[in-house]
C-alpha cells in the first residue's frame, strides 16, 4: 500500500488500475457526504470519507486513502456521463467548518442532486497538491456545465403534467441556487416552463 502525499505512489495506483501515470491533475478530497446520494449505486463501493481524486478528460478516478494516508482497494472510476456538472468555489465555510486550506467541490448528479466536499488547496507534506490545484481547476473548468447540460435537452413542446413541471421548476431553482444560472436566466426559463401548462 503506498502513500497518497507521495507522488510516485500515486502514479504506481494510477498505473496499477490501468490509468496513465500522469500526476498533473490530481485533487485530496475529503467527502462532506455519502457519495450514494450524489450519483446512486453506481457509487455504493465508495465508502471512504478521503479520496486523491485524479481528474481525467473523460471522468473521475476516486482512489480511496485512509487516516494513515495509505491507499485501500476502495477504488471507483466515475465516466463523466453518469455527471451533471462539476464546480469548485473559493469559501472559508465550508458545511459549517471553517477551513484555510481548501476551497469548496461541488459535484452534481445528472438528476439534480448536489453533493460538496472539501478539495484542499494545500497540505505541508505533499506539495504536489498546491502545485496541481491549477491543473484541476482548468479540467473542471473544460467539463460541461449542468448549465450547458440543461440547455441541450430538448424541452417538450406540450409539458405533460403539472408534476414535470414542478421537477423542472425545482432543477432550474438548483442552478440558481449553485450559482450557474442568473435570475433573469431563471425568470425567463421559469415564465417558458409555466406558459406551457
Amino acid at each position: 500500500m503506498g502513500s497518497a502525499l507521495r507522488i510516485n505512489d500515486i502514479a504506481e495506483k494510477k498505473k496499477s488500475l490501468g490509468y496513465s501515470e500522469n500526476t498533473d491533475y490530481l485533487a485530496y478530497v475529503q467527502v462532506s457526504k455519502k457519495l450514494e446520494y450524489l450519483i446512486g449505486t453506481v457509487t455504493s463501493s465508495l465508502i471512504n470519507k478521503m479520496y486523491v481524486i485524479s481528474f481525467e478528460e473523460d471522468g473521475l478516478l476516486f482512489m480511496g486513502i485512509n487516516l494513515a494516508n495509505q491507499f485501500t482497494n476502495s477504488d471507483k472510476f466515475i465516466p463523466l456521463s453518469e455527471i451533471g456538472s462539476i464546480s469548485y468555489k473559493s469559501s472559508k465555510l465550508i458545511n459549517g467548518r471553517l477551513v484555510f486550506n481548501a476551497e469548496k467541490l461541488i459535484i452534481n448528479s445528472k438528476d439534480g442532486k448536489t453533493s460538496e466536499h472539501l478539495m484542499y488547496t494545500m497540505v505541508a507534506i505533499a506539495s504536489w497538491i498546491k502545485k496541481d490545484l491549477p491543473n484541476v481547476h482548468v479540467r473542471i473548468d473544460s467539463y460541461p456545465s449542468l448549465k450547458e447540460s440543461f440547455s441541450a435537452k430538448e424541452e417538450p413542446s406540450v409539458v405533460a403534467d403539472t408534476s414535470s413541471a414542478a421537477d423542472k421548476l425545482r432543477e432550474l431553482k438548483a442552478l440558481l441556487d449553485e450559482g450557474v444560472i442568473t435570475r433573469s436566466e431563471f425568470d425567463e426559463k421559469k415564465r417558458d416552463i409555466l406558459s406551457e401548462l
